[in-house]
């Protein structure tokens, strides 16, 4: 007499939506914490990740966009503050760090973290880091940006 056993339950599986992902995860909670930490605020043209919509939106602007690059290097006003709700804008990346370190308590880890991303890394063709392009910067990126408050600055930059 054969003994047969029940057949085991199919496992459950999650797999991730992100096009090109793969990931699969055996829980629908891991699959939420990795789709939030993976491809939530996705650049679509370079891919990296950024912790927030809004440094997206800076980071598209800041490494994708012509205009922008036109605009920054005739020392326009363009490079907006990172905190959501401040109107400050400014001449400099550097001039914005400044603004978020003072007016906002941003650590200065946090502020170069976020210029990491607007710079493409050096190739091994030699090129050195430039702004833009349409390969600025592979990678998933995470800067950690914790600064506290959202009031207005001190009217720098416009």
């Amino acid at each position: 007499e054969a003994a047969h056993s029940a057949p085991a339950p199919p496992e459950l599986s999650f797999a991730c939506p992100a096009p090109g992902c793969g990931a699969t995860f055996a829980a629908a909670a891991s699959l939420d914490a990795h789709y939030r930490a993976a491809h939530r605020n996705a650049c679509g043209r370079c891919g990296r990740v950024l912790p927030t919509a809004r440094l997206l939106e800076l980071h598209v602007h800041e490494a994708h966009d012509a205009f922008f690059a036109a605009m920054a290097a005739r020392g326009r006003s363009v490079f907006r503050c990172l905190v959501d709700g401040c109107g400050e804008a400014f001449a400099s990346a550097a001039e914005r760090g400044a603004h978020a370190r003072e007016a906002h308590l941003y650590a200065a880890e946090a502020v170069a973290a976020f210029e990491a991303t607007t710079r493409a890394p050096r190739t091994k063709r030699g090129g050195g880091a430039r702004r833009g392009g349409r390969n600025a910067g592979h990678g998933a990126d995470r800067p950690s940006l914790g600064g506290r408050g959202g009031g207005r600055g001190r009217g720098r930059g416009h």
